[in-house]
């Protein structure tokens, strides 16, 4: 549920600054021929009645943003409100354009405001009183209340420019026929504002440092918040609809999302038992019907019923192994069909064959892993290993991925180290490339190697890395190594079990024959990237990176922390080439 009380009424406030320190004249007195009218109906609040206050503040916003002397006059509001009472309820084409009729207006703006948990979504229509002009709509989300001023104000600046056509700088400049003079003393610019710094629409003190436009950028997604740590993600179309879901994996349950509308809609849960743990999903076809099944690597650990007390806790007091499943979805339902398989599990794509099940046992005599990766199957609900995978020895089954990274037409693998550095090597496992300080695909989920005494913090960690994505974005034949990247390199110096990474980044590389070069970074995120995966969440045909972000305050205790998925649109292939203008 959304949080009240004094966020609420600061935003309010803040609403109401914003108003009076932009608002510009609109006065019918002097308009200029061709001025357009838009009349604003008060928004209809599906909210708590505690949020109801927030509707009038939203007015007063979008009228201050929208009323532009000499272009556009926004109409009154008691004169708006006593036209509604005779025309009724503003909702649909047919009640916009009778109320345009009636006060004489170009254009109606309605629209409502739904808070959906933390969200609230913010929907508006501008109707015109001309029959022949189709109707526009302008949905938009907040992830929360506090971002709900950048959502209006987002919301007010695409009104502008597609009805009005009026760009976004246009709002805080003079006309040519106002004077500094007769302007307003509280929209003077300042006389210490240098050449090519912008004026911030908050106060005409502040200097805007990252223009609010750029603040909402286009092909950029971010889903609601959840609650618990998400450790993994894998994206892929499960109920054959042709629409590809998200399946989200915590510690404790596995979920399916679909993204309805701007935000995540769960379809299929999947909990587990007291003394499992969910570690990592990959998806992949194991039972050979064409569909992809969900491949869940689980933990199951036990106690072995002696009580030492706590002056010694070793290796002999407790033992776990890897008890993995396999789910299927339907369309409705998320449904176990196969469990306790004896393996580390996961989906890597090999050249021209696509994603590949895999599977490794776990080490005898305290390895962590035996040395052998084979490709397996479901056969009657139960896995069968098939051919083994040939591959350097520095892969596991979590670690690696695989491609023609330097052109040679032979494959070449991106390992993640236990160090966290990026490793290039050849099929024999000659090193190639090796990268420096930088830390890659680094995250706290672990599994536990050794353990000599816990209470000397002697144990043997295993940080699982988030995958390595194998693309070519840009479609210029050359394979693109895609993963995550933290800034922070002190924690490669703490001791094992207390990592915390507090940003990350998601960065292309690619071969230049005298190694690897960086092609693009995303912006740094605050949080830790988990996961990352290529998909099309929102089925509109243009690939998307989605990256899930763990942003607990307290990055060791996974089980406090909250979560996000993010995703960044990919202009991939001609169609989206040619969509981009005629930039060279």
């Amino acid at each position: 549920m959304v949080t009240h009380g004094f966020v609420g009424k600061s935003i309010v406030s803040s609403i109401f600054i914003i108003f009076f320190s932009t608002a510009a004249a609109t006065s019918v007195l002097g308009e200029e021929p061709g001025t357009k009218t838009i009349a604003l109906v008060p928004f209809q609040m599906n909210t708590p009645k505690d949020l109801h206050y927030l509707q009038d503040g939203i007015w007063d916003m979008l009228r201050s943003r929208l009323a532009w002397p000499g272009k556009v006059r926004v109409l009154d509001k008691t004169s708006v409100l006593e036209a509604v009472k005779s025309v009724g309820t503003v909702q649909d084409t047919d009640g916009a354009r009778n109320l345009a009729k009636r006060l004489r207006a170009d254009y109606v703006l309605y629209g409502s405001v739904t808070a959906l948990g933390e969200a609230v979504s913010v929907d508006a229509a501008v109707v015109a009183a001309q029959p022949d002009e189709a109707p526009m709509q302008f949905p938009f989300q907040s992830p929360n209340l506090n971002q709900l001023i950048p959502t209006v104000n987002h919301m007010a600046e695409t009104i502008n420019r597609q009805i009005f056509n009026r760009s976004v700088g246009a709002a805080t400049q003079p006309t040519s026929s106002e004077g500094a003079s007769t302007r307003n003393p509280e929209l003077l610019l300042p006389e210490s504002v240098m050449p090519g710094q912008a004026i911030s629409y908050l106060n005409p003190n502040f200097i805007e440092v990252t223009p609010e436009g750029s603040l909402r950028q286009p092909g950029l997604w971010r889903s609601q918040t959840f609650t618990d740590a998400l450790l993994s993600i894998d994206v892929g179309d499960l109920d054959g609809d042709g629409r590809d879901e998200l399946v989200a994996a915590s510690a404790n349950r596995v979920t399916v999302y679909r993204r309805v509308d701007q935000g995540l809609q769960a379809a299929g849960e999947h909990r587990a038992g007291n003394l499992d743990t969910f570690k990592w999903v990959a998806l992949a076809d194991v039972d050979g019907d064409g569909r992809l099944e969900i491949l869940l690597t689980n933990i199951f650990q036990r106690n072995k019923g002696r009580n030492p007390g706590p002056e010694s806790i070793k290796l002999s007091d407790t033992e776990w192994e890897p008890s993995s499943l396999v789910l299927k979805f339907d369309g409705k339902r998320l449904n176990v069909i196969a469990q306790r398989i004896p393996y580390f599990v996961n989906a890597v794509s090999f050249p021209n064959r696509g994603r590949v099940p895999i599977a490794q046992t776990k080490g005898r005599y305290g390895e962590l892993f035996e040395s052998e990766i084979f490709e397996w199957r479901l056969r009657d609900g139960k896995a069968v290993t098939t051919a083994p995978v040939p591959l350097p020895p520095q892969c596991n089954v979590a670690n690696f991925a695989a491609g023609d990274f330097n052109g040679d037409g032979a494959l070449e693998y991106a390992v993640i180290t236990a160090d966290n550095r990026l490793l290039l090597v050849d099929s024999a496992g000659n090193r190639l490339w090796r990268s420096r300080q930088q830390q890659f695909g680094a995250t706290t989920n672990y599994l536990l190697g050794k353990v000599e005494d816990l209470r000397y913090n002697n144990v043997e960690y295993y940080y699982i890395p988030s995958p390595i994505l194998v693309t070519d974005v840009n479609k210029d034949g050359i394979a693109e190594i895609v993963i995550n990247r933290s800034p922070d390199t002190t924690s490669r110096f703490l001791p094992q079990g207390f990592k915390y990474y507090e940003a990350g980044e998601v960065v292309s590389f690619s071969w230049d024959q005298m190694g690897l070069v960086e092609n693009w970074k995303t912006r740094e995120v605050s949080g830790m990237v988990s996961s990352i995966r290529l998909g099309d969440l929102n089925g509109d045909g243009t690939t998307e990176l989605i990256a899930s972000v763990v942003l607990g305050k307290d990055l060791l205790k996974l089980w406090e922390a909250r979560s996000t998925i993010f995703s960044y649109d990919l202009n991939v292939g001609k169609k989206a080439h040619a969509a981009a203008g005629a930039k060279p």
